[in-house]
C-alpha cells in the first residue's frame, strides 16, 4: 500500500508535507505509510482517496479503478 501512496502523492505533485497537512497528521505519518511500517486506518484510508483521488481498493489492493502506475 505504501508504493500506491506514494505514487499517488507524487502524481498529485505533493510533497509528504502537503499530504500530511491535507489529511491532518504530521509528515513522519506519511513516510511511515509510505515505507510500509504502519497503515492508514479507514477515516484515514477515506480521506486519502478524497485527496489523492484514487479510490480506497486501488490503495489497499492495487485493483478497482484507474490510478497513477507504482513504479
Amino acid at each position: 500500500m505504501g508504493r500506491r501512496i506514494k505514487a499517488a502523492r507524487k502524481h498529485r505533485a505533493l510533497i509528504q508535507e502537503d499530504l500530511a497537512r491535507k489529511l491532518g497528521v504530521r509528515a513522519n505519518q506519511v513516510s511511515r505509510w509510505e515505507c510500509g511500517r504502519e497503515a492508514p486506518g479507514r477515516l484515514r484510508l477515506l480521506k486519502l482517496e478524497t485527496v489523492l483521488g484514487v479510490p480506497v481498493a486501488w490503495l489497499m489492493t492495487g485493483a478497482g479503478g484507474e490510478a497513477p502506475p507504482v513504479p
